[in-house]
């Protein structure tokens, strides 16, 4: 059973999600516009968001994090190509050894 929120514990449960959003979008390894192209929300509603003129909601927040989740999964795969491309990649080390 989900217990009832009063105004005041929902605007700062609101608050809460916003500044979690703001600082993703602070940190994403993107721009502003495309994060927002991606998750299927206007830049400009994120331009609202960064000057306090809209709080977010929780379904602007998921879009966000699935964005950010797939970015995640995709850098993170990258880098394990990378470095297993650079471990196959002879040192004066490892020369004499192949």
């Amino acid at each position: 059973m989900t217990r009832e929120l009063r105004p005041s514990q929902i605007a700062k449960v609101r608050e809460h999600l916003t500044q979690a959003v703001l600082r993703a979008i602070e940190r994403a390894p993107s721009s502003q516009r495309k994060l927002a192209r991606e998750a299927g929300v206007s830049d400009v509603l994120l331009v609202q968001l960064r000057r306090g003129d809209f709080q977010a909601t929780a379904a602007v927040a998921e879009k966000l994090a699935g964005v950010l989740e797939k970015w995640g999964s995709e850098c993170r795969d990258a880098a394990r190509r990378i470095r297993a491309a650079a471990r196959r990649v002879p040192t004066p080390r490892t020369r004499g050894q192949r």
